[in-house]
């Protein structure tokens, strides 16, 4: 979880905001599998926020949700 965080953090330095969303899902992702679906939600909206800022044409998809 560290490492996904300050991975998102160098993302948001460097304003590439796929990377933040693509991380937020990653960390979503982690978060649900270890048993906190109330923080994966947060990551999961917070990614969403990002698309939708960008209005990016592209969709990035996690992977729990895929199934």
């Amino acid at each position: 979880l560290h490492t996904c965080r300050e991975a998102a953090e160098l993302a948001r330095r460097a304003d590439d905001v796929r990377l933040q969303a693509a991380l937020q899902l990653r960390l979503a992702d982690t978060l649900h599998r270890l048993g906190d679906p109330a923080a994966a939600r947060l990551h999961r909206s917070a990614a969403d926020r990002l698309l939708g800022e960008e209005g990016s044409a592209y969709e990035i998809r996690s992977a729990s949700t895929e199934s």
